[in-house]
């Protein structure tokens, strides 16, 4: 008896995978056209005359001609607008990293700190070149320049040794420069191959 029912499984199973393929090889030889019934659209442009600032738009269907005044923008919406707004301000805002500066005067005496200042300042004022002045327990420090490296640091320090002869490099967190243009100050000696000493603007 139990074999019967499984007899009779396996063959109703078997007589509906023949007949799920025989019907599935029929459809797939049977195919009809369906572009009799796709709906036909015949799309022309519109030709433009342009005289000047105004356009004469020539219809395709009708053949009527629009005239008026053209104006080319662009159009921002408001949240793309705030989205620039908001890049343009990341742009802006200073950013600080690890870096260099050259340490000019270290001391407890405040009015050396503004004199070493006021001398920087007045050697170097052409220079694009910041001045940090910080109360560092016991001394003032005096610090000048955004250097990434300490190559950079360097050369500016041959300078500053002039009027400084102390000057050292330190490493600080510094104030990322915005390169924008750079202009090149001739100083005679280009034994670094770079014609003179670089001069950033902001």
């Amino acid at each position: 008896m139990l074999n019967n029912i499984r007899v009779r499984h396996i063959l109703f199973a078997t007589f509906i995978l023949i007949g799920g393929f025989f019907s599935h090889a029929f459809a797939q030889g049977e195919t009809e056209s369906v572009s009799s019934f796709r709906k036909v659209y015949d799309f022309k442009l519109p030709t433009v005359n342009s005289t000047g600032d105004i356009a004469h738009i020539v219809l395709p269907d009708s053949n009527e001609v629009v005239s008026g005044e053209y104006v080319v923008g662009y159009f921002c919406p408001p949240m793309l607008q705030s989205l620039l707004d908001l890049h343009i301000r990341g742009n802006n805002k200073e950013e600080t990293a690890a870096g260099y500066r050259v340490q000019i005067y270290a001391g407890s005496r405040l009015e050396f700190a503004n004199e070493a200042k006021a001398d920087f300042l007045q050697s170097f004022g052409d220079f694009d070149i910041s001045i940090y002045q910080k109360w560092q327990p016991p001394h003032f420090r005096v610090r000048v320049g955004d250097f990434l490296s300490r190559s950079e640091a360097m050369r500016e320090m041959a300078a500053f040794r002039q009027v400084f002869p102390d000057a050292f490099i330190v490493k600080d967190i510094i104030n990322l420069p915005k390169y924008k243009k750079q202009a090149v100050i001739p100083d005679g000696n280009d034994s670094d191959g770079l014609g003179g000493r670089e001069i950033r603007e902001n």
